[in-house]
């Protein structure tokens, strides 16, 4: 459940934002490509393995309530981040170094 590691990092550049552009502060959108996680942060319940994992899914939702930050749904394509973080084999491992760095297939 990445998207509970990075909630409160994503809070942290949203306010560097806001402080080096002078601007307001936009609430954070989240994307996440995992329907269950989704449901767990933004509705509760859930079995979770550990305290730790339990207290960090009720941070997480107690920002979503408090509209401090929001979570929508991706399909896993989408997110551009994994390309740089899983492996990738065949076909989607061109058409990843096709996008990134802007080459043929």
């Amino acid at each position: 459940m990445a998207l509970l590691d990075y909630v409160g990092f994503v809070k942290l550049l949203a306010e560097f934002v806001a402080f080096v552009t002078n601007s307001e502060q936009m609430k954070p959108l989240i994307y996440q490509d995992s329907t269950s996680v989704i449901t767990m942060v933004t509705e509760g319940g859930g079995v979770t393995q550990t305290k730790t994992m339990k207290t960090r899914m009720n941070l997480v939702l107690e920002a979503v309530k408090e509209d401090r930050i929001d979570v929508r749904y991706v399909n896993t394509k989408g997110m551009e981040a994994d390309r740089l973080s899983e492996s990738l084999g065949g076909v989607s491992f061109l058409e990843s170094r096709s996008k990134v760095l802007n080459c043929s297939k």
